[in-house]
C-alpha cells in the first residue's frame, strides 16, 4: 500500500523537488488553514492556550519535515531561555547569544555540508537563529534607559524575560518558523495578549481576503517557477555550451548574445522561487492576524506588516536599492536593526555595511559562494551610490549631474580649467544617474531605467549564481565562463573612479592655493 511519503515522492519527481522540499511546501500551504483555525477559535482564548497551540503545531511541523532533527530547534530555544534567565538584559547575554546560536548553526552547516544547495533542518534553523538573537537583543534594550532608545527599539524592547512557554510559542509560530518572516517577540506577545488587534476590524474574516490574495499570488509564482526554472538554472553557467572566453566574444558572435543576459535571466528565475515561498508564509501571518498593520489605509495594507516582499517594487525594480527595499524585507530589516545600527561606534557606514553583509554571508553558510555573492552586492551598491548621489561638492566623486543647475559648480570647473574633462564624463554621469530620471522625457526615461535594470540584475545575477553554486570550484568555473565580467567591470570602474578623484582633488587644491594667495595679496595691498 502506498504511503503518504510515497505520494509526496511522486509529487517531487513530477515537480523536480526533493522529498523534504515537498514537505516544506505542504507545511507552508497548511499555514493558511491553520491561521484560519486560530483566527476563528484560539484568538479568543488566553495567551497561554495560544502559546500551547503554536508550540504543538510548530513542533509537529518540525517533526514532519525534519524527523528527529527537530530537537535542534528545541534545544536552542531552551538554551536561549536559560541564558535570558541568568544574564538577560546584559551585554554579555548578547555576546553569548551570538556565539552560542551562530556557533550551533555553523556547526550544523559543517556537519551536514554537501556540494549542493540542500534543504534540511538548518534551512529553518537559520531563521530561528536570528529570531533567538533578536529576543536577547530586545531584552537588552529593555534594560537600558528608555531615553537612549529610538522609536523602533521602544516598540520592540522587552522589560521582562519571556517565559519558556512564550519563547516556545514565538519560535514555533507556524507563520514564521520555516522560511520567515522574522517576527519580533514584542509583536508576538502583543498579538497573543490581544493588544495588537485592539483597533483591528472586529470580523475575523477581515483578514481572509488579503490572505487569500497572497496565497493565490504565491501559487501563481510557483506555477511560473515550474515553467521557467529550467531556463534560468545557475548550473547551466558551468557547461561547455555556455562557456565564453570574454565579453568581447559575445558581441563578435551575435547568435550567442543570450550569454550576456543569462545572469539577468538566472536571478529573475531564482527570485520567483524565493518569492513563492514567502508569499505562502505571509498568507498564514495575514490569516492569523499577527501581521496587522495599524497604519494601513485599506483592506489589504492593514494586514501586510509582515510582508517579506513588495511585488510592485520588485517587479519594476531597476536599481539595487529597489531590490533591497522589496526583497527579503524582514531579514534586511533585522540586519539593519541588530547589526548595522549597532555598529555606529565604528564611525564608518561602509565598515558597518561590510560587517552586515559578511554576517549575512556566514549566516547562510560556510561556502565561498555566499561571500562572493554579498561582495558583489556590496560593490554594486557602492558603485550605484557613488554614481547616482547628488552633492554640491563635485570633487568628491563622479556626482556631477548637479552641475547642470548649479552655477557655482560650473564656475569652479571653469576656474580650474576642468571643463573639458567634465564634458567627457557628463554623458556617462547622466546615464548612470538614478534619482531624477522622472524629469526626463518618457522614452528617454524608459531607456535609462532599462539600462539600470540590466546593470543591477546582471551583477546580482552573477552574485546569485555564486550563491546557488556555493563551492569554490563551481563559482570559479562560472566566472571563467562569463569572462570574469564582474572583476573586469568593477576593476575598470575603480580605476576610473580613483583617477577622477585624484585629478579633481589636485585641481581643487591648486585652486584653493591660488585663492589663498590672491586673498593674501589683496589684503597686503589694502
Amino acid at each position: 500500500m502506498a504511503t503518504v511519503e510515497d505520494f509526496m515522492n511522486q509529487i517531487g519527481d513530477a515537480a523536480g523537488l526533493p522529498l523534504l522540499g515537498v514537505k516544506l511546501l505542504v507545511c507552508l500551504i497548511a499555514g493558511y488553514p491553520l491561521g484560519l483555525i486560530h483566527r476563528l477559535i484560539f484568538i479568543r482564548t488566553s495567551a497561554s492556550i495560544q502559546h500551547i497551540f503554536f508550540t504543538i503545531v510548530g513542533i509537529g511541523i518540525a517533526r514532519f519535515c525534519f524527523g528527529n532533527d527537530f530537537v535542534h530547534s528545541l534545544a536552542n530555544i531552551i538554551i536561549n531561555y536559560i541564558l535570558l534567565s541568568a544574564l538577560g538584559g546584559t551585554s554579555l547575554s548578547v555576546a553569548l547569544a551570538f556565539i552560542i546560536h551562530m556557533g550551533y548553526l555553523l556547526g550544523g552547516y559543517y556537519y551536514y555540508a554537501t556540494d549542493d544547495y540542500d534543504i534540511d533542518w538548518t534551512t529553518a534553523h537559520c531563521v530561528l537563529t536570528l529570531k533567538l538573537i533578536a529576543v536577547v537583543f530586545d531584552r537588552y534594550d529593555g534594560a537600558q534607559d528608555e531615553a537612549k532608545l529610538n522609536e523602533e527599539q521602544k516598540w520592540r524592547c522587552l522589560k521582562e524575560t519571556p517565559s519558556l512557554l512564550e519563547m516556545l510559542g514565538h519560535a514555533y509560530f507556524f507563520g514564521g518558523f520555516l522560511v520567515g518572516p522574522q517576527i519580533s517577540m514584542s509583536r508576538y506577545l502583543k498579538f497573543t495578549s490581544g493588544s495588537l488587534l485592539r483597533n483591528a476590524p472586529q470580523s475575523p474574516f477581515s483578514s481572509v481576503l488579503p490572505a487569500t490574495i497572497r496565497i493565490v499570488t504565491g501559487f501563481v509564482y510557483m506555477g511560473v517557477y515550474s515553467v521557467v526554472s529550467s531556463y534560468g538554472a545557475p548550473d547551466y553557467m558551468l557547461t561547455t555550451e555556455f562557456a565564453v572566453c570574454s565579453l568581447l566574444s559575445i558581441f563578435l558572435n551575435s547568435p550567442e548574445w543570450y550569454r550576456l543576459i543569462y545572469p539577468y535571466i538566472c536571478v529573475r528565475t531564482q527570485f520567483v522561487r524565493y518569492v513563492s515561498a514567502w508569499l505562502l508564509a505571509e498568507s498564514s501571518c495575514m490569516m492569523s492576524g499577527i501581521s496587522y498593520n495599524e497604519k494601513g489605509t485599506n483592506f489589504y495594507s492593514k494586514w501586510n506588516a509582515m510582508a517579506n516582499v513588495r511585488l510592485r517594487i520588485l517587479e519594476t525594480a531597476y536599481t539595487v536599492k529597489h531590490l533591497i527595499q522589496s526583497f527579503n524585507i524582514n531579514t534586511n530589516r533585522w540586519g539593519v536593526s541588530y547589526i548595522y545600527k549597532r555598529l555606529r561606534f565604528l564611525g564608518n557606514t561602509m565598515l558597518s555595511q561590510l560587517a552586515l553583509l559578511y554576517f549575512l554571508a556566514i549566516w547562510h553558510g560556510l561556502y565561498i559562494g555566499y561571500f562572493v555573492a554579498f561582495t558583489i552586492e556590496l560593490a554594486d551598491v557602492f558603485m550605484e551610490n557613488e554614481l547616482s548621489c547628488y552633492e554640491p561638492e563635485v570633487f568628491r566623486c563622479p556626482k556631477i549631474v548637479l552641475l547642470e543647475t548649479n552655477e557655482t559648480n560650473k564656475q569652479i570647473l571653469e576656474n580650474v580649467n576642468f571643463l573639458f574633462f567634465y564634458q567627457s564624463v557628463r554623458i556617462l554621469a547622466i546615464l548612470l544617474e538614478t534619482e531624477k530620471t522622472s524629469e526626463l522625457p518618457f522614452f528617454t526615461r524608459l531607456c535609462v531605467n532599462a539600462f539600470h535594470c540590466f546593470r543591477s540584475f546582471y551583477f546580482l545575477g552573477i552574485g546569485f549564481a555564486a550563491f546557488s553554486l556555493i563551492t569554490y570550484e563551481k563559482t570559479v568555473q562560472a566566472f571563467k565562463n562569463i569572462g570574469y565580467a564582474p572583476l573586469v567591470i568593477f576593476g575598470i570602474w575603480t580605476i576610473w573612479y580613483i583617477v577622477f578623484n585624484a585629478i579633481a582633488a589636485n585641481k581643487l587644491r591648486r585652486q584653493k592655493a591660488k585663492e589663498l594667495k590672491d586673498k593674501v595679496f589683496f589684503k597686503s595691498r589694502s
